[in-house]
């Protein structure tokens, strides 16, 4: 994840070195990266970092089976502070994911493994005390992978669910007002075989407003948000 001149890499290993959790690079020499800081050499006990969301070096990692913890990097004394964490909450598994909101205030988080967990709506407003307020999912059974939010609009890649859009004005209280069914291989609200197949990611930061959605199986689809946000029939919320 890439924010200002700072890049933050996940479970990185390196040949001839110890795994690292997570490292942050300055990049103000792009094509030169320099490692700036380990996780592990203020946070030890950290075992794995599977993605993190970064605003202004405040990190949401997503520390899989350790759940969430929230890291700022400080530049000026070079290691990482720890803001809050979420080691234990309902409906917990293998924390894969997360996406702030515009407000900043709420966070939208992924737990991928087992297959079939609801998407945590994380209250970060006491940022050193992150609160579960609420879960959703696409379809009892459905997987989620990755948020991605955009103004007032939550995107989710959901596996074989496709991409599901939710209304986020109130950030604590997401309601889906469309979807796009990538994988349509089975009827929504069925999935055999392998959950982890579908939607893989959504891409919403071309000028034009268009999403790009990458399908593991079907490939690459590029979808006009009007059309995929009138798509009001289907599964409920």
């Amino acid at each position: 994840y890439i924010d200002g001149t700072h890049m933050y890499v996940a479970s990185v290993s390196t040949p001839g070195q110890p795994y690292s959790a997570m490292n942050v690079y300055s990049l103000l020499d792009p094509e030169n990266p320099v490692l700036l800081r380990r996780l592990d050499q203020d946070y030890p006990f950290i075992s794995q970092v599977h993605d993190m969301h970064v605003v202004n070096d405040t990190v949401y990692a997503s520390c899989a089976y350790d759940g969430l913890y929230i890291f700022r990097f400080d530049e000026a004394t070079n290691q990482f502070m720890q803001l809050g964490s979420l080691s234990t909450y309902p409906d917990q598994g293998y924390n894969h994911s997360s996406f702030l909101s515009s407000d900043h205030s709420t966070l939208y988080m992924c737990d991928e493994v087992p297959a079939g967990m609801a998407v945590k709506v994380i209250d970060v407003t006491v940022i050193s005390s992150p609160t579960v307020v609420d879960t959703f999912y696409s379809n009892a059974g459905a997987t989620p992978h990755n948020p991605y939010v955009l103004d007032d609009i939550l995107y989710m890649a959901y596996y074989q669910d496709g991409v599901y859009a939710y209304d986020i004005s109130t950030p604590t209280a997401p309601v889906r007002n469309g979807y796009f069914d990538t994988h349509p291989q089975n009827p929504p609200g069925t999935y055999p075989g392998t959950p982890y197949q579908g939607c893989w990611a959504v891409y919403t930061d071309l000028p034009s407003g268009i999403l790009l959605a990458s399908d593991m199986q079907m490939g690459l689809f590029v979808l006009d948000v009007s059309l995929l946000t009138s798509r009001k029939d289907g599964p409920r919320e």
